[in-house]
């Protein structure tokens, strides 16, 4: 699922810091209101998009569109783990 807050783009490192903040504590608030669903988050996205890949019951989907700061749900069709070296700098 897609949630509200963009991701930092180029901008100063000042800035880039607190947005990146600011979207993890979006997930963070995102991924316990689905736990609270019955969801098992999969996957957290936040360098490119800001996502969460969850596996949740079906009867849970309504209930997850109506949360705050969810832009859209949509099935995952695949799914790739990708390693980030440790010395990168964008590593949480």
């Amino acid at each position: 699922m897609d949630l509200s807050l963009p991701v930092p783009r180029a901008a100063a490192s000042s800035d880039v810091l607190a947005m990146r903040q600011a979207v993890e504590a979006q997930q963070h608030a995102v991924a316990a209101q689905l736990g609270a669903l019955g969801a098992t988050e999969l996957a957290r996205v936040l360098l490119v998009r800001n996502a969460i890949a969850v596996e949740l019951p079906r009867h849970a989907l309504p209930l997850v569109r109506q949360l705050p700061g969810v832009l859209r749900v949509r099935p995952v069709t695949h799914r790739h783990q990708v390693d980030v070296p440790a010395a990168d700098p964008l590593r949480p």
